[in-house]
């Protein structure tokens, strides 16, 4: 199917797994120039849209509302051009408890066409990803979606009804389960019926709370058992402890601060892989391209291209490869990537690079340089204001080299907040990266996060010694300055414990 433009597309985004990710979803994204978007969405799907379009985020986080459902309908219609392609991008299903038939309702009524393209809804994915089925043949022929978030006094469920069915499904209804439970239970419910709540559902650190009708109030108060999550009543929930196939990583249940500007950093990756949740500060970034690029002389010329950040190998190809679709263009050059994360980016555009230091950062870059590559003219793709100190080292060596800004970098705010968030480490990959949190991070929340047990991890020496010259603790140090060697050490750390 085509992308159409001139119309506004209400997308699924899925419930946060973005393998779960539909490909009309990832199709419409690849070419969107706005994107409107909520707060429960997984970042990695947001590396489908391209990086000069425009991001707005509309969600609810830490319990404020960026925008009303009035002011986001007008937001839509607002960016709703001829020739664009705006893409309202929405956590599960845009018409499963996520507003999107008030959203059309609005489209439709100021005249912009839109089309709907369907997501998994995290009422059936949060379940199957902690073992339950929704519906069973022996148990549970039937299911029931509903929303928790009916009101004392514009309640208009059907209780008499609902409590006579199999299985319930409920979003939205941890903080008002205290009267759901009651008036299931003042309307004929077991009280011994099972019941089973999955946090963050698909997420890698997802949680789940298991108990009976009769004691899940309490156990939900208990274990602080919050929001975002999906409950599920009835047979289907004892089949969590038989069938449960997700298995949770040792960081499983840990909230954890990276100071990285990109969130598809390795460390990020590889903490999620074991089960973390990553707070970003200051989070991604708003890349814009520079309009006034203009290269020093014809790429025919250029013997090696030296990659230190994923986003300039986007930005590079896409300006190389705009009139020439190519590839053999780069044929005898050399490619130097600083990393996995470099080189897999790369990889998207077929290219595998000569280089890639064993230790990745900029020293041993440029001494594989040095000592694989003969002096010659060398470009580095980079952002505006990048002060990479391989320049000197390189000329030095005898090479003619240039930095050249295809982007910039703008933080979405000045000031990061954790709003009450419940932190168990701070994750120091460089420091730079120490520079940044201190930077970025609010003062009060690094007071409080200083007070409390929050341990501090260190990539390296030089890293451990900045954090110490700022007056942070450091609570362990990788023995390498590797990305592998830091996850090592932290999950080492929090190996004796247990999640939820």
């Amino acid at each position: 199917m085509q992308v159409e433009r001139g119309v506004v597309y209400l997308v699924g985004a899925g419930p946060g797994d973005p393998g779960l990710l539909t490909l009309r979803a990832r199709d419409i994204l690849r070419q969107a120039d706005c994107v409107i978007y909520d707060y429960l969405l997984h970042p990695q799907i947001l590396d489908h849209v391209p990086v000069q379009a425009e991001r707005l985020f509309v969600g609810k986080k830490g319990g404020a509302q960026a925008y009303g459902q009035e002011a986001i309908n007008a937001l839509i219609i607002q960016h709703a051009q001829p020739h664009r392609v705006v893409v309202r991008l929405k956590g599960g299903d845009p018409f499963c408890f996520g507003r999107g038939g008030e959203e059309a309702r609005a489209l439709k009524k100021a005249g912009v066409s839109f089309r709907v393209v369907p997501g998994v809804t995290s009422g059936i994915a949060a379940p199957a990803y902690a073992g339950i089925p929704v519906t069973d043949r022996e148990s549970a022929p039937s299911v029931c979606f509903m929303t928790g978030t009916e009101k004392p006094g514009n309640d208009r469920h059907d209780w008499q009804a609902l409590a006579k069915l199999p299985t319930l499904v409920i979003y939205m209804g941890v903080g008002q389960f205290p009267s759901i439970c009651t008036s299931l239970l003042a309307n004929g419910k077991n009280p011994h019926t099972p019941v089973a709540a999955i946090r963050w559902g698909t997420w890698s650190h997802q949680q789940i709370l298991t108990g009976t009708l009769e004691n899940f109030t309490q156990r939900l108060s208990d274990r602080k058992f919050g929001a975002p999550a999906i409950i599920v009543i009835g047979e289907v929930a004892s089949n969590h402890e038989e069938l449960d196939w997700c298995q949770l990583g040792p960081l499983s249940g840990r909230t954890m601060v990276v100071a990285g500007l990109q969130r598809q950093d390795p460390l990020t990756l590889a903490l999620e892989d074991n089960g973390a949740r990553v707070i970003h500060c200051p989070g991604d970034p708003v890349l814009l391209p520079n309009p006034n690029i203009i290269f020093p002389h014809s790429f025919e010329e250029v013997e090696t291209l030296v990659f230190t950040a994923r986003a300039a190998v986007r930005f590079f190809m896409d300006i190389v490869l705009r009139d020439k679709s190519d590839i053999r263009q780069f044929s005898g050059k050399k490619i130097a990537a600083i990393g996995p994360s470099c080189a897999d980016e790369l990889s998207k555009y077929h290219i595998k690079p000569d280089i890639i230091p064993k230790i990745h950062d900029t020293q041993h870059l440029l001494q594989v340089i040095v000592e694989q590559t003969k002096p010659g003219v060398v470009w580095h793709p980079c952002s505006e204001g990048s002060n990479w100190q391989g320049v000197r080292v390189l000329e030095e060596a005898g090479y003619k080299t240039y930095t050249i800004p295809l982007y910039r970098q703008q933080a979405r705010s000045s000031v990061m907040r954790l709003t009450g968030e419940k932190v168990d480490a701070v994750c120091m990959s460089s420091p730079s990266a120490v520079r940044r949190y201190l930077a970025y991070m609010d003062a009060e929340d690094h007071q409080e996060l200083m007070k409390e047990e929050v341990h501090f991890f260190a990539i390296g020496s030089a890293t451990q010694r900045l954090m110490k010259e700022q007056g942070i603790p450091v609570s362990s140090v990788a023995p390498e300055s590797t990305t592998e060697s830091l996850v090592d050490t932290i999950c080492a750390h929090y190996a004796p414990s247990s999640s939820i």
